[in-house]
């Protein structure tokens, strides 16, 4: 997919997730596995309500020209791609998986690209200067399955992928991402089981994130 989408050079960035993340939790959430060869992160909620978790690491590397080592130069075709899985429904839960110039859970307020994982249902949105419509991706994950999700990011617009198939798009001027990033970019996991009393959990992994040159 990746050789099929880029035309030139590009930067190849593998993204770890061997304990170097910095979480946050509410009523009791947390990162219960860090998988030692760094290939999945899996973050939970507690059995009680309003329990949420967050999963951060700043990204270092990607096209900055010269702004800073972990600013994005959003001007650049950006790919990022890896494997997600849900192990347990709950109506009210919802995850993240975000690359954005901020640093707090829930949905974007800056700029940035996403998935949302409604319960487990996929949708996309990203943020320009202001928020996008969220897409409906069309595609719901099946419990303790991962599945491969991609966000390629281009001068037109956000599209997203799940295997290799394009599932949606977001082509709306200023709300998706341009121009070089004022602030450092995480990488964000996280999951909030709502007003649900059920613990419930996000895995990431697998991830690698690849810019144009």
């Amino acid at each position: 997919l990746a050789r099929s989408l880029f035309k030139g050079e590009v930067k190849i960035i593998p993204v770890p997730t061997d304990g170097r993340w910095t979480t946050t939790g509410v009523n009791g959430g947390s990162v219960v596995a860090e998988d030692a060869f760094a290939k999945y992160c899996r973050v939970t909620t507690a059995t009680g309500p309003n329990s949420t978790v967050i999963s951060r690491n700043v990204v270092f590397g990607l096209n900055s020209n010269g702004a800073g080592s972990s600013r994005v130069d959003w001007d650049k075709d950006l790919l990022m791609v890896f494997n997600a899985s849900r192990t347990t429904s709950n109506a009210t839960a919802e995850s993240f998986i975000q690359l954005k110039t901020a640093a707090t859970i829930g949905e974007l307020a800056a700029l940035g690209i996403e998935f949302r994982i409604a319960n487990l249902t996929l949708k996309g949105n990203a943020y320009g200067t202001s928020l996008g419509t969220e897409v409906d991706l069309g595609q719901a994950l099946t419990s303790t399955y991962p599945v491969l999700l991609v966000m390629f990011l281009t001068s037109t617009g956000v599209e997203w992928f799940i295997g290799n198939v394009s599932k949606g798009t977001l082509t709306t001027a200023d709300k998706f991402p341009t121009g070089m990033g004022a602030a450092e970019v995480n990488l964000c996991i996280s999951h909030d089981n709502g007003g649900t009393a059920t613990q419930a959990d996000l895995s990431v992994g697998g991830i690698w994130i690849i810019q144009e040159v």
